[in-house]
């Protein structure tokens, strides 16, 4: 499939695809390398119910899966790493199309990430990813698997004829019910039940009988043509489960009422049905926990007699006993003394002729399945007796456990085994001495730095980072140039970025771990941390990321300064914006050439850096810019000031007025300076802004009038007294017009 620039869909829809892309294969390492209870998985999969909840937010986003690329409303997404690795992740498991209709919960997400924990093999078993999704029951993602036409294209013709169709036991249906028959024999064959109105109501029906749904079972297992066999048999057993399961739950959803009838009928049924066949079909539910419910509630409504039937037919079609045959027997009867009555029955169930094939050693092997090491199925007599005595053993073992046990089992957990890993890769690294393989070793730890973040490990991370830092300050050797290599992939990876990105999601002690990461990394960090600070528009993620930086101290304001001059506009404005927030001596040495930039953009952004400079240097700089600047950068450099919404813009701003012709060449300047001071002004304006009202001009009497009515309205705006008595002085002392307006501004505020 040949790959196109993306220009029907929106950027953002874009950037929120590879998001979930890249949360995806960070949620799915996490979960091989640790339980799902770990706090690092639980991180994992928390940002993927973030990335979930941002497709949701594009209403009617339907994200399709090839082999190697991702697409967005059937544009296929230009490649890369991790759109890849999620394409390759998701279509091995013959996921075709993902719709999310809404945002998930955490535990939601988590059960996505459980279905991509089965192996392709594992899901075609049990019908398709998607047959598999239904059993979650969520609706807030719909998911399309690969077509299994190919089964169903060989189902026999005319199955659904006739008696063949009838529910309820009502002999003669139309073709268009005979059709409805077909469609849910095939769709339940597929993987896909049907959950359109004709075929819920049809399989309310067919829930009436036992006959109606035994047939169905039968119809929709025999549709299955693999290879006979043990793959037939698991086909034909995982279809007769889906059917006991859709009809409840269909009479659960759509009829309550029959419930109980329902699940009645479906043990008669299922007691006419093969019982070896039946018998499989139970250890799959036992095997998945797929329809554990149902099977239960079978084992309850089965007498003795027929599970002993089952049990015994199993054995002689398989030959020999198995787990899964044990674990079957298990949830058909749970109470261990019903157990060993029905073991007792199915073997007097056994004819001399069984015996004679061998079937005694495999009732033998039931009996250790049920209570002992599976081993000794496979092993002989002398191995099985061994078995036994060693079993014997380790139970009179248990009553004496060590103190230690539990330290002992730590060290085999999934946290213990992660740090091994890490441990003896550093230990590798410490240990080469051929250049080559240094840098292939260093590459793997900048590789496995990068899985950590993405799993939301830091304390690992932060342990190879450490390490890759003292390699590399020490002297000029191949070692030390590997590590500064590995380094800079760190600083510029991916993994990184997304972890910059969620750092306000991050507790205190995880936060310290990312300060610590980022300081032992090096400063080439900074240009990642100052484009996510621009980038972000969280208060908290941007406070943590200024947090980051000042901890580089001088390093850190020497990057930016270099930053700010970026041809890329977003790192620039970071850099300008963090220059100011920081606040460091040498902020207004590297700000003030920016604010005389022609470029008025980043002359504009380093005016507002400036100003939030606790530093005399700043507002002197300010104010030789606004006299001394053009009216373009003059009305630049005010509108700065102005959106800044700073107090200390105030004497700056107000401090241009004395310099300017207020009614002359500069009026529309002394306008915008009112305004700006409107927004930002407080006391210290008030001495200009009473000079601004007592200039006069003849034949400028409608400019007078208009500056005066501005002047009056910043000292309104201001709302102090020493305002309200500017005005007060201005009534009296004034000229008349002067006094006349002032008059009016106090009526008004009264």
């Amino acid at each position: 499939m040949p790959v196109v620039s993306s220009t029907l869909v929106p950027a953002e829809t874009i950037r929120d695809v590879r998001a979930f892309a890249r949360m995806l294969v960070a949620a799915a390492r996490a979960r091989q390398l640790y339980t799902a209870d770990h706090p690092a998985a639980m991180a994992a999969a928390e940002r993927l119910r973030t990335a979930f909840a941002q497709l949701a937010g594009h209403g009617g986003l339907e994200l399709g899966i090839t082999p190697a690329a991702l697409m967005a409303n059937g544009e296929v997404l230009a490649p890369d790493e991790r759109t890849g690795e999620a394409a390759a992740l998701l279509h091995e498991r013959d996921l075709l199309r993902l719709r999310v209709r809404s945002a998930p919960a955490l535990n939601e997400a988590s059960d996505f990430l459980q279905l991509l924990g089965f192996d392709g093999n594992t899901l075609r078993k049990r019908g398709g990813p998607a047959r598999v999704w239904e059993h979650f029951g969520h609706r807030w993602l719909e998911v399309d698997q690969l077509d299994y036409d190919s089964i169903l294209a060989a189902t026999p013709a005319g199955r659904a004829s006739g008696g063949a169709g009838s529910g309820g036991g009502d002999g003669g249906r139309s073709a268009s019910q005979d059709d409805v028959w077909t469609a849910l024999v095939r769709s339940i064959a597929g993987g896909r039940p049907s959950a359109d109105a004709p075929a819920q109501k049809r399989l309310v029906d067919i829930a009436r009988s036992a006959e109606s749904i035994q047939m169905l079972a039968s119809q929709a297992a025999s549709v299955h043509t693999a290879p006979s066999g043990s793959a037939l048999a698991a086909a034909q057993a995982a279809t007769i489960l889906a059917t006991f399961e859709h009809l409840v739950s269909t009479v659960r959803t759509n009829a309550p009422d029959d419930l109980s009838v329902a699940v009645k009928n479906v043990a008669k049924a299922a007691g006419r049905l093969d019982p070896a066949l039946m018998m499989r079909a139970i250890a799959e539910s036992a095997e998945s926990g797929l329809g554990s419910d149902l099977t239960a509630t079978l084992g309850r409504h089965f007498d003795d007699g027929q599970i002993a039937t089952m049990l015994a037919r199993s054995l002689a079609a398989e030959g020999r006993a198995s787990g899964r045959m044990a674990a079957a027997l298990s949830t058909l009867t749970p109470e261990s003394d019903r157990r060993d009555r029905v073991v007792r029955l199915a073997q007097s169930m056994s004819t001399p002729a069984d015996n004679a094939s061998g079937l005694e050693t495999a009732w033998a092997s039931l009996q250790r399945f049920m209570s002992g090491p599976a081993d000794v199925t496979y092993v002989s007599d002398g191995y099985s007796a061994s078995l036994d005595q060693a079993e014997a053993r380790s139970r009179r073992l248990m009553l004496d456990v060590p103190v230690e046990l539990d330290d002992w089992m730590q060290t085999v957990s999934s946290d213990s085994v992660r740090t091994l890993s890490v441990t003896l890769l550093l230990d590798l690294f410490s240990l080469e001495d051929h250049p080559a393989a240094l840098t292939e070793t260093a590459g793997d730890l900048a590789v496995l730095v990068g899985d950590l973040l993405l799993s939301g490990d830091l304390s690992e991370a932060l342990r190879v980072a450490t390490a890759l830092q003292a390699a590399g300050g020490g002297a000029r050797s191949g070692r030390a140039l590997a590590a500064r290599l590995a380094l800079e992939s760190i600083a510029s990876s991916p993994a990184l970025a997304e972890m910059l990105a969620a750092a306000g999601d991050l507790d205190t002690d995880q936060f310290g771990d990312l300060v610590r990461l980022c300081l032992a990394v090096g400063p080439g960090v900074i240009r990642g941390l100052v484009s996510t600070y621009a980038a972000s528009v969280q208060d908290d993620v941007r406070e943590r990321l200024c947090g980051i930086l000042s901890a580089f101290r001088e390093d850190g304001i020497s990057a930016l300064g270099r930053l700010a001059h970026e041809p890329d506009w977003q790192v620039a404005r970071g850099a300008i914006q963090l220059l100011g927030r920081l606040g460091a001596r040498d902020a207004v040495v590297l700000l003030l050439p920016i604010a005389r930039d022609q470029d008025l953009r980043r002359a504009r952004e380093a005016i507002a850096a400036l100003i939030k400079l606790d530093d005399p240097a700043a507002p002197k700089a300010i104010s030789r810019i606004l006299t001394m600047g053009g009216p373009g950068v003059r009305d630049m450099a005010i509108d700065a000031l102005a959106a800044s919404r700073d107090r200390r813009a105030s004497p700056v701003v107000a401090g241009l007025l004395p310099h300017l012709d207020v009614l002359g060449a500069d009026f529309d300047l002394a306008l915008r300076t009112l305004a700006a001071l409107r927004i930002i002004g407080d006391e210290s304006a008030i001495e200009s802004l009473v000079g601004v009202a007592r200039a006069r001009r003849w034949f400028a009497r409608a400019k007078t009038r208009e500056l005066r009515h501005g002047v009056l309205g910043v000292l309104n705006h201001i709302d102090t007294p020493a305002a309200r008595d500017a005005i007060t002085m201005l009534a009296r002392r004034g000229d008349r017009a002067l006094r006349r307006l002032a008059r009016e501004a106090l009526r008004g505020e009264a």
